[in-house]
């Protein structure tokens, strides 16, 4: 005989009427100090030997700024230079060789995040005139471009929340466009056009596309570099260059996004900014000379840095817990896990979160997000889980989930499974997906109560069970229209103030095993 075991799962859904590393101090030092050495020569390279050269001037705009998250302890510049502009100018006279100039600084940086609290309102309509030049296109950040203004829209369509649109949009570029080294063979920056057609790039190019997404909003952005840590094997040395973006928000000023490394209004403190430009291709040295008959051989700009000393540690606003929709699956089944994020600060946070399991659980998706969070906003994130198929049927085991945020929060939660367990499927887990997701969007009415019992919870396939529903208006509106579903059979109907109504139905399964049915209420 073929034995059945039904379990019933009520869902009541009615309106109100109205990834952390352990090596991670890059990440969450509250201030480092940081040591740099910037160089460059120029050797004089005669084309005959009646040459001379009255001087040479040159420019580095590569110069340590004093800014919120900034602060210059130490600067010695070789040899002395003018300070104008946040550029440092040096120049010879009669030189007969080479050149050689450069500065080495000593920086700490803080972990500071610009405290957003108020709502900033999407489209901006005034701007100080002086930030205009920060909202045209430019050679490479060609915000007029037709397909970057076209995806642009198309992301911000709706909204009227500045930071969520900025949010949105750098998210989109981080999720939509590879990282590929193969684009710094060439010579210059590609356009964010070109970005866009190609959906790849380095951290200029996604930072790029990132600012003419928003300038084609009217939205000012400008392109930032400096150096920065990575542990990627992708490079050979732990600090080099690096690109991403400032951001203008109205009554606060400028706040940083790095779209490479997903921080999104804040940056971690190994980021040191040494030069602001309107696009990515202003030249971080420049020359001029008066001579005779010779060529200036120019070298690259060499970066050095090195770690000198880390102090503190920031705490992660962002609390965090993890539910699993079923805590028992069969094998080969699919599941959904639910992390709740509360950000316990009154200002904006965008918090990087990521999953972590054993090789046999399987995540639909990316395992890291970008998740904002609003002022004091909880809400909930879903991932897709699936249970490989391949255990064996003599074991019950145990799969360990982790959840965490970069900042360094971290759950835990615990998926089971033996031979017997319900298999869900895809589009099940799907359907409780996009229930959950409702919930989060809506208000429902607690004002109601449901009561099932079957009379017999276990029977065989050859047998009918009789299911009884009774659902309690104990609220004080009419509800009305409501959709009273178990299954694939549904029924509407009305209830009044303190009305109870009945609902029976006869169960049967024609496949042996654990089971689940829904029963439903909805309008």
């Amino acid at each position: 005989m073929n034995k059945i075991l039904l379990f019933l799962m009520i869902i009541f859904i009615l309106p109100t009427l109205i990834y952390a590393q352990e090596d991670d101090w890059f990440y969450n030092s509250q201030s480092l100090i940081i040591n740099i050495d910037v160089s460059s020569e120029a050797k004089i390279k005669p084309t005959s030997s009646d040459y001379s050269v009255k001087y040479i001037d040159v420019n580095l705009s590569h110069y340590p700024y004093e800014y919120f998250g900034q602060k210059v302890i130490d600067l010695e510049i070789t040899p002395d230079a003018d300070i104008e502009n946040n550029a440092m100018q040096f120049s010879w006279k009669n030189p007969t060789n080479k050149i050689s100039f450069g500065y080495n600084t000593k920086i700490k940086t803080n972990n500071n995040i610009v405290k957003i609290k108020n709502k900033i309102k999407f489209p901006i309509l005034d701007l100080p005139e002086e930030l205009n030049e920060f909202t045209q296109p430019s050679e490479i950040i060609n915000s007029d471009d037709e397909d970057v203004i076209g995806f642009a829209s198309e992301i911000a369509e709706g909204e009227d929340d500045l930071y969520v649109v900025v949010h949105k949009i750098a998210e989109w570029t981080k999720n939509n466009i590879e990282y590929d080294l193969s684009t710094l063979t060439a010579e210059v920056s590609q356009k964010a056009s070109w970005v866009i057609d190609n959906r790849q790039g380095v951290c200029d190019e996604l930072t790029s596309l990132f600012i003419a997404m928003l300038r084609s909003l009217g939205i000012p952005g400008k392109f930032v570099s400096g150096i920065v840590y990575t542990n990627s094997p992708l490079f050979p040395d732990n600090w080099g260059s690096h690109g991403w973006a400032e951001i203008y928000f109205p009554g606060y000023g400028w706040v940083p996004f790095d779209v490479t490394y997903g921080q999104f209004g804040y940056i971690d403190p190994t980021h040191v900014k040494l030069k602001e430009a309107v696009d990515s291709n202003d030249p971080s040295v420049q020359y001029r000379w008066v001579s005779r008959n010779i060529d200036l051989e120019t070298e690259k700009l060499d970066i050095d840095a090195s770690l000198d000393q880390i102090i503190g540690r920031v705490i992660d606003p962002v609390n965090l817990d993890i539910n699993t929709w079923k805590e028992n699956i069969g094998f080969g089944s699919y599941n959904l896990i639910e992390v709740i994020l509360e950000n316990t600060e009154d200002y904006y946070i965008s918090s990087e979160i990521y999953i972590s399991k054993p090789k046999e659980v399987k995540v639909i998706g990316e395992t890291f997000r970008n998740i904002l969070l609003k002022p004091n906003e909880k809400k909930s994130i879903f991932w897709i889980v699936k249970l490989t198929e391949d255990l064996k049927k003599n074991f019950i085991y145990t799969f360990p989930i982790s959840v965490g945020t970069i900042k360094g929060s971290k759950k835990n939660a615990n998926i089971k499974s033996k031979t017997g367990d319900i298999d869900y499927t895809l589009a099940e887990v799907n359907n409780v997906l996009q229930q959950k997701k409702e919930e989060e969007e809506k208000i429902y009415s607690k004002d109601v109560e449901i009561d099932c019992n079957i009379d017999q919870k276990e029977f065989y396939s050859y047998e009918k069970a009789l299911l009884k529903c009774k659902i309690k208006n104990i609220g004080n509106v009419v509800l009305k229209n409501l959709n009273v579903c178990f299954e694939s059979e549904c029924s509407k109907t009305n209830l009044g103030i303190v009305q109870e109504k009945n609902f029976n139905y006869t169960v049967e399964k024609s496949v042996a095993g654990k089971q689940e049915s829904i029963f439903k209420v909805k309008n």
